[in-house]
């Protein structure tokens, strides 16, 4: 009977810990990239850099059928979109840049799915970095000259104290211009600006 008894509750061990493998298993395959998969289609495509898997930073979705993921590597940080169809992925957009010595940040405009977003991503080494501020504009022209005005009513910022790396993914919305852009502001504690960058437009 004793036997009867170790072997049911063996049993039922042995099922919960295949149900859990089976959990873990639908919830990794339910998001679908991985930093594998990076390195996967990274390898089909023509201007391939070399990556590991520790090297990707982060990976978000975008949209319904897109990814974004961050890479750094020695000689390059790598910003990587991929577009999904069916079960196989490519990557439709690739901005390559060197790597930056100390504190640094970027902001980079996307149209995907036409659906506009703001990816700004980065590094506070120094912990000197406090909050970004995102100070947004729209191109205008007159006729005669172009003027950068001010969208005040808009404006973002972005907590980064005590982060060494950081990285946000805005959606915006569709009456934004398309002519917009963001100056944007890196400041310490105090208020004193570190660093500045000039977003693109979509134009």
């Amino acid at each position: 009977m004793k036997k009867r008894i170790w072997l049911f509750l063996a049993m039922i061990c042995l099922a919960g810990g295949l149900l859990s493998s089976l959990k873990q298993t639908a919830q990794i395959a339910a998001y679908g990239v991985t930093p594998q998969t990076l390195i996967d289609v990274m390898n089909q495509y023509p201007a391939k850099v070399p990556f590991s898997t520790k090297q990707v930073y982060w990976i978000e979705p975008l949209g319904d059928s897109h990814t974004i993921a961050f890479v750094k590597t020695e000689k390059a940080h790598l910003l990587l979109v991929l577009q999904q169809t069916d079960s196989t992925y490519r990557i439709v957009r690739l901005i390559r840049q060197a790597p930056q010595p100390n504190d640094w940040f970027e902001g980079r405009l996307l149209e995907i799915e036409q659906k506009r977003y703001l990816a700004v991503y980065g590094e506070n080494r120094s912990q000197n970095l406090n909050r970004l501020t995102f100070d947004p504009y729209k191109a205008t022209y007159d006729g005669k000259q172009e003027r950068n005005v001010p969208l005040r009513d808009i404006k973002r910022t972005l907590d980064v104290r005590k982060k060494d790396s950081f990285h946000t993914i805005q959606a915006l919305p569709e009456a934004f211009p398309r002519s917009l852009f963001f100056d944007i502001h890196a400041v310490d504690a105090q208020g004193n600006e570190k660093l500045r960058r000039l977003s693109n437009t979509l134009d």
